[in-house]
């Protein structure tokens, strides 16, 4: 069985907006599954409209749109943006399949008018002249303008039609660009994490280089290294980034853990945190910061009690 989106999608509704003989009454708004929340007809359309993207193939008309936006505006807090977008469609939808039968209606009207005036008039051609050009050349000009009269039908038809594509259209590409946004913000997050990861990994392969050295400055730069360490949220780089502070410390990080837990408890790291800044007894100054870790990162304190 594929998935959810790849099985075929019974529609619920006709064109005209009502329910379908077809329809699966698990979809309906007033039966839910056991193990689900009620949800109403908007809200189960507006999902597979989106999961699926099933594009106008699942849009409300009719007695289903009036009661989809009745509810709405009963229960607006609960609308997402997903549901709110999917019922701006189905409003568009509905307004341009009025416009259009509106049109059509027009358009026949006329037609069967032209059409019962050149009835008329060549009943009376017919009458007046049973034989000869006047009849011939009456009947030739009833045929142009009724093949006019289709022509022009025609030609609003398909004004209709393009008005239609273009609605469709531009809504495809709002939501092209929705997804792109949404994929842009997440290669931001990943690479600001790469960052932070490679950053964190770097001070604490410094705070063990300078920790006999310079040990001030190696207990600040583990410091920096489990602040970046904590906010990418990966254990290894974690583990890395704590082991280095606390070997900075003169202490051994295997007897801050728990035994039989790989993580240690959360406070375990507080008072190795606050020891470390009374040991340094400063900040790191603005050559260092520069120097470790980089021109382009503004400068922060790393212990805030110290100047």
């Amino acid at each position: 069985m594929g998935t959810y989106w790849q099985r075929p999608f019974p529609r619920i509704v006709d064109g005209s907006g009502r329910p379908t003989a077809g329809a699966r009454a698990d979809l309906l708004p007033w039966e839910d599954a056991p193990h689900e929340a009620p949800r109403s007809l908007l809200q189960r359309q507006a999902a597979l409209w989106a999961e699926a993207d099933l594009g106008d193939g699942v849009v409300l008309r009719g007695w289903a749109l009036q009661a989809a936006e009745a509810w709405a505006t009963r229960h607006s807090a609960e609308l997402g943006e997903i549901e709110r977008e999917f019922l701006q469609v189905c409003r568009d939808v509905e307004r341009c399949a009025r416009r259009q039968a509106r049109a059509l209606a027009v358009l026949r009207c006329a037609l069967v008018g032209i059409a019962a005036a050149a009835l008329v008039i060549l009943g009376v051609a017919f009458q007046a002249q049973h034989q000869g050009e006047g009849y011939l050349r009456t009947q030739e000009m009833l045929r142009a303008q009724l093949l006019l009269a289709e022509a022009q039908t025609a030609a609003a038809e398909t004004q209709v039609e393009a008005e239609v594509a273009a609605r469709r259209l531009a809504v495809a590409a709002q939501q092209e660009v929705a997804r792109r946004l949404q994929h842009a913000e997440v290669e931001a997050r990943a690479a600001d994490a790469r960052r932070q990861r490679a950053e964190a990994r770097t001070l604490a392969a410094y705070t063990l280089q300078l920790r006999d050295d310079n040990p001030r400055l190696a207990l600040l730069l583990g410091l920096e290294a489990v602040r970046r360490a904590t906010g990418v949220g990966e254990w290894g780089v974690l583990v890395e980034a704590r082991e280095a502070l606390l070997a900075a410390l003169g202490q051994d990080a295997r007897r801050l853990a728990v035994e039989g837990v790989l993580e240690p408890p959360t406070d375990a790291l507080d008072i190795p945190l606050a020891t470390a800044c009374q040991r340094a007894g400063r900040n790191l100054t603005a050559d260092e910061w520069t120097r470790y870790l980089g021109p382009g990162v503004p400068y922060e304190r790393t212990c805030a009690m110290l100047p």
